[in-house]
């Protein structure tokens, strides 16, 4: 039985794209990030253009679970928020929207803000007004593809990522394999244990997060 390392701040479950056989695997959960969410008040400052909003983007389920939070504790109607044209980075943040009770959902294919782009440019934009709610880290491949199309949007970070150490650490003698979730996930890592065990197996989870691994292997 091989023992996994899995950072991510969630364990995952039979839907992650992280796949591994529950019988053979040993799954050890250490999330080495944590979210901060942001004052309300940035946010309520955002959603006060919400009506005027035609798509609302979210590329992470975090995004997803603060801003419908914040809806229900502004007492936005239930009908004006089925409105709009909701768009997920991916499959997961997809699927968090439908436990909310959002049908009017498209996703982003390859599941990354260029996938996301990718999609909007199949789409009818004219007159639309972009809603972006997303991490601090974030990049910044949707605000640049928003303002070389001339599009209105308005974005709010609505949460930081820091990295995050508990008791007890991992035994690395006993890990075969360690997943990153994301790139935040490689530097917090860095942070704390300073290198990447090369004896291990590595594995990122989609293709920003192996960009972001390759880029640290090319730097050494």
């Amino acid at each position: 039985m091989k023992t996994v390392l899995y950072l991510g701040i969630k364990k995952p479950d039979l839907s992650s794209k992280f796949i591994f056989d529950q019988e053979k695997t040993h799954l050890i959960h250490y999330p080495i990030i944590k979210t901060m969410p942001r004052p309300k008040k940035d946010s309520k400052d955002s959603l006060k253009y919400f009506l005027d909003f035609t798509h609302i983007i979210f590329t992470s389920k975090t995004s997803v679970n603060l801003i419908f939070d914040y809806l229900t504790s502004f007492s936005f109607p239930q009908h004006l928020i089925q409105q709009k044209q909701y768009i997920a980075v991916g499959s997961n943040t997809a699927k968090q929207l439908y436990k909310l009770g959002i049908k009017n959902v498209l996703v982003g294919n390859p599941e990354t803000a260029e996938g996301v782009v990718d999609l909007l440019n199949t789409l009818p934009l004219k007159n639309s007004f972009f809603f972006w709610p997303h991490s601090s880290l974030s990049r910044n491949t949707l605000s640049n593809f928003f303002l070389i199309n001339s599009l209105r949007y308005n974005e709010c970070i609505l949460y930081d990522t820091i990295p995050f150490l508990t008791d007890p650490l991992p035994d690395f003698s006993e890990v075969d394999e360690i997943v990153f979730t994301s790139p935040s996930t490689i530097d917090a890592f860095l942070l704390f244990f300073e290198t990447l065990p090369l004896n291990k197996v590595l594995t990122p989870i989609g293709p920003v997060t192996k960009a972001a691994l390759e880029k640290k292997f090319s730097k050494n």
